[in-house]
Parts: structure tokens; sequence; C-alpha cells
């Protein structure tokens, strides 16, 4: 875990010292230390001002935008409730900051078809004082899941393709619900909204077995809901064979194991193994989950 000391000045104050007494009103800006505490994470660059900060007054006044380095920004606090919601610039997504979430594009049908880029990023409401620190963490917002499929039997050599559907992922979620979520008593976070992404497998060559892999970076799962893997399987002869997966189990460790604390991005794995007899008859046989791959390439 890293993390910074951030020293936030005033900038261009529009009050007096004099007022900025302890016991003063909710408008007195504040100057303060902070921490930014990268929670099992690091900053993907520390080039420029990679980083957005938002503050959102409790009272309803105009939220106050900043960019920032990963070290020393210059902000105006105010005193009193505010929430403050900080992420990293890169990647492919969207925030709304007042909801404090995260999405991605996604079809009338719920179809990802843009992977989001890694950033972290996150929210706190805090009840801000005068002279007191303030700690804001940031979490990891996107995970690879890699898929990988082990193929045995007669039948097995004579597949061409495989493609497949991975229904049940987060198009949009609570920021703070990343890896992991900032609360640990959630394994499973809730989706705000809801959706599925397409996979196309590669054949990967192996020392111990015909192999099929694929990849795509999410936001997270639908934790409330079923995550269903439909396989596309294509033989030699033309035929076709769909074949659904109710992978939900394997997904609980999502959000939450085998992470990385040094701040590097570690994929979780999901891998089935199959036979396929001459009839082309396909019988799942194999299933682990976790953060390591079956396949060693030659």
């Amino acid at each position: 875990m890293k993390k910074y000391f951030i020293p936030l000045l005033a900038l261009g104050a529009m009050f007096t010292v004099t007022s900025c007494i302890e016991e003063s009103t909710d408008h007195c800006p504040k100057k303060a230390n902070v921490l930014l505490d990268w929670v099992e994470t690091l900053p993907i660059t520390e080039d420029g001002n990679p980083v957005n900060v938002v503050i959102i007054p409790g009272d309803g006044s105009p939220e106050q935008k900043y960019d920032s380095d990963t070290h020393s920004p210059d902000i105006e606090i105010p005193v009193g409730d505010q929430t403050i919601l900080v992420y990293e610039k890169n990647g492919e997504k969207h925030i709304n900051n007042h909801q404090q979430t995260v999405s991605v594009e996604a079809g009338a049908d719920g179809k990802v078809n843009d992977d989001p880029g890694f950033f972290s990023g996150g929210s706190v409401t805090v009840n801000v004082q005068p002279n007191s620190d303030l700690e804001l963490p940031l979490y990891k917002q996107v995970r690879e899941l890699i898929i990988e499929l082990k193929l045995s039997g007669a039948g097995a050599e004579h597949i061409v393709g495989i493609t497949g559907n991975f229904d049940g992922i987060a198009t949009e979620r609570h920021i703070n619900n990343g890896f992991r979520p900032v609360d640990h008593t959630i394994t499973r976070p809730p989706a705000i909204k809801k959706g599925n992404v397409d996979y196309t497998f590669d054949n990967i060559a192996s020392e111990s077995g015909a192999f099929f892999s694929g990849s795509r970076k999410l936001l997270g799962i639908d934790g409330e809901g079923k995550q269903t893997l439909t396989l596309t399987v294509t033989f030699k002869n033309g035929d076709t064979q769909v074949f659904p997966i109710d992978v939900t189990r394997l997904m609980d460790g999502f959000h939450t194991e085998d992470l990385d604390h040094e701040g590097s991005e570690r994929p979780w794995y999901i891998k089935l193994g199959f036979d396929v007899d001459t009839s082309f008859e396909i019988v799942i046989v194999d299933w682990e989950d976790g953060g390591s791959s079956w396949i060693i390439p030659d």
C-alpha cells in the first residue's frame, strides 16, 4: 500500500483569515493535509496532472473540480459535510460525480463493446473539521477476466473455433465497489446496470493439451444475479454447438480474492475442462477459478 501526504492550500480564498475561526460557518475555507491512500494499487502515471479531484458540498452549492498530480493538489475545502471524489483520468469509462458511479458504454441489449482501461478511484463523505487531516482512498476499478478452455477426447481435434458471451457483468456500479470493495463485508457487489460481453477464444499452443483462451477487462459483476457463459463451438464440418454454463460460483472471488497488493493488475481466471467424443458431444469434466492459469506455453 503506497500513501502520499498531500498539502491542501487555499487558492484565492474568498474569506478573510479572521473569519475562519473554528466556530465559524460551513463556508469557511479549510487548509489541511490530505492523505491519498492508494489501496492495493498504484498510479497508472505520474506525468502531468493525471488525477481528478471533485468536492461536492453537502449544502447543495456547486461542486468544485481540480486537476491534480499524485502528490500535491492545491485545493480549498470548506468546513462541514463534503463528498470528495478522486479518480485517475486514464481509462475508457464514464464517471457520474454526484452519484459516485463508474460506467461503460453498452447497447440497448446491455452488450459492452469496448473494454474500460485500468484506473483507480474512490469517494468519501466526511464532516470537515478545522485543523483535521483527511484520508482519500483510491481503489482499482477494473479487473481482467481470462477464460481458459481445456479440450480433450477424440472429437477435440475437429474443433476449429470457439466464441462466447459472458452475461451478468456490471456496466455501471458505485465507485467504492471496486477491487476490493470499500465495505469488506461485500463480496459480490451489486450492479446499478448489468449487461454482457462477447469473447473470442484463441487456440493456444501448449505442452499439456489443447487449449483456447479469451480475455476481457470488466468493471465487475452483477453481484445480485447469475453469471452465465454461453459458448458457441464450431467444428471442421461446419457444425456448431451452443453450450451454456452457469459460472456464478466461479466468480465469487472476482472482487476480493488473489488481488496483487503491490499495484500490478492481476487477472482472474475461469478454467473449464471439456471432453469431446467422436460424435462431437461436449461434456464439462473440470472447472476451477482463481488467480493462476492452467496454460503452460511452449
